[in-house]
């Protein structure tokens, strides 16, 4: 008997119409009970604003022993539209052939590209979801709290305001974890525009272009420091990171549509327009 793992999980058929084998007991992700999933195709989760095409090639891909992560529109029990986050992957039978594609599902925690640029209310750098996370915008609050112009951090990548003897392990698990769809939250040491070093929270935030599409940046929010760790400026900021609602442990994961403007980009071109999330 073929069995899913905890949590999320289905194993479809490599060939069309992929009809659903298996799903894990306790899912319920989108309404469905897993026996009414069981022998349909993976079509009954699609509508209007599915991309079926890039589904379809994603799951006849995984036969020919290759993975790959995607935002896609699915639908709920209800025919309710939601952007989900996609790991595509074979699953190996006995033989040691691949034998069954098997399909990670979570609600997406991505925002859409066009609202990047909305956030007004802290310090964030858009940076490249692929290593080593290049930034390509920041904001004003970003020039004013870490003293780096667009010119000088365009390019770059985040280590110009990590000070050298602190950890890098945080910076590089929050990144990456937006960069595989997850919305991820750490504590860090950054250097301020004054010169001191303060512990801000940081949280990294998976950016799409379109609902059915791969993540390509990673928004990094940053709080603004409540005490440095060396003497402060009276002139440094005291707002606690927990007044941001990004960074209120009660905020629900959700696709971000944010309230700004970006003062530095890697092209002199603003994004295009984006359909609604």
């Amino acid at each position: 008997p073929i069995s899913c793992g905890y949590p999320d999980k289905m194993l479809v058929s490599i060939d069309f119409p992929h009809c659903i084998l298996a799903v894990e007991e306790k899912s319920c992700l989108l309404g469905y009970s897993p026996q009414s999933l069981v022998g349909q195709s993976i079509q009954l989760l699609e509508g209007h604003q599915s991309d079926s095409k890039m589904l379809h090639d994603a799951i006849t891909t995984a036969g020919c022993h290759r993975s790959c992560e995607f935002q896609v529109a699915l639908y709920d029990i209800n025919g309710r539209c939601k952007n989900m986050n996609v790991s595509c992957m074979p699953q190996y039978g006995n033989s040691g052939a691949c034998a069954y594609c098997r399909l990670i599902l979570s609600l997406s925690d991505a925002m859409l590209l066009s609202s990047v640029y909305e956030e007004r209310s802290c310090a964030w750098a858009l940076v490249s979801a692929e290593w080593p996370h290049f930034v390509e915008a920041i904001n004003d609050i970003f020039v004013s709290q870490f003293g780096l112009s667009a010119n000088e951090i365009v390019g770059q990548n985040l280590h110009r305001i990590k000070p050298i003897r602190t950890e890098s392990t945080p910076w590089r698990a929050s990144l990456t974890a937006a960069s595989q769809g997850r919305r991820s939250h750490h504590q860090v040491v950054a250097c301020l525009a004054s010169g001191d070093e303060a512990q801000i929270e940081l949280m990294g935030i998976p950016v799409v272009r379109a609902p059915n599409a791969s993540v390509d940046h990673v928004m990094v929010l940053l709080s603004a420091p409540p005490i440095p760790c060396r003497a402060a400026s009276h002139h440094s900021p005291v707002l606690s990171p927990s007044s941001h609602p990004f960074f209120s442990p009660s905020s629900p994961p959700k696709s971000f549509m944010l309230p700004g403007s970006a003062v530095g980009f890697a092209s002199s071109a603003a994004a295009p327009p984006l359909p609604p999330h």
